[in-house]
């Protein structure tokens, strides 16, 4: 859906939602990893998009930093070396 929306309106690349979130934004946040890759593989695209940052002074990095709550599997991977990261975090 919005590949098909860039393409009628490449323009709305840079709108953005109440956060002041483009895309862009939204892709990283959400780990959208396959809307980031077609964005981003898109040859008419204003770079202006990938520089934005959201109300609060977060870029992609930022977000793409901030996602500690995000387990990427449904489940707990039993290794030693996992449960010595999670005491870790949990320590800090």
């Amino acid at each position: 859906m919005v590949e098909k929306i860039l393409d009628i309106y490449p323009i709305s690349i840079l709108d953005a939602d109440m956060g002041c979130k483009n895309i862009v934004l939204l892709a990283v946040e959400h780990r959208h990893t396959q809307l980031y890759e077609k964005v981003v593989s898109r040859k008419s695209l204003n770079e202006s998009a990938f520089h934005a940052v959201d109300s609060m002074g977060n870029s992609t990095l930022h977000l793409a930093a901030t996602l500690s709550y995000y387990q990427p599997y449904p489940f707990e991977v039993c290794s030693s070396a996992n449960a010595m990261g999670n005491q870790m975090v949990q320590g800090m």
